[in-house]
């Protein structure tokens, strides 16, 4: 997972799992069964439609795909804020995998939204039999 940390981008190997609509992650897989994950991330937060690979302009590291979030904006802000989540996988076949898998979760996700009437609705809405673990 590629992270920006103080102006500069890092790239930290982390072991993540799929479940429904979020990514949670540890630092090695042995921690899934030990360990409280080290941090997660919400596709129902996520603006994007879909996940796409990233061209090798923008990154040299192969088998990348990116994930655009909304950002929570203030009120008089002018444009909306998007944050960039690069993940990268160990072959393309695994990209593939994952960017299948979040793009059917992510679908899920905007299908039942759009359809759902009130809040505590949408919050299950996500495939809950998504279930997806590697090493990005």
């Amino acid at each position: 997972m590629f992270e920006m940390i103080s102006g500069y981008g890092v790239w930290h190997r982390r072991y993540f799992v799929l479940m429904g609509c979020t990514m949670s992650y540890w630092n090695h897989p042995n921690d899934r069964e030990s360990k409280d994950a080290e941090g997660s991330i919400s596709l129902s937060s996520s603006s994007s439609q879909c996940v796409r690979p990233v061209k090798r302009d923008s990154c040299a590291r192969p088998f990348t795909f990116e994930l655009v979030s909304g950002v929570p904006q203030q009120q008089d802000a002018v444009r909306d804020t998007f944050a960039k989540r690069w993940f990268s996988a160990d072959s393309k076949e695994e990209r593939l995998d994952w960017m299948e898998q979040l793009n059917q979760a992510l679908l899920d996700f905007h299908t039942w939204n759009r359809t759902s009437g009130t809040q505590s609705q949408q919050s299950n809405t996500c495939s809950g039999g998504n279930l997806r673990e590697s090493i990005l």
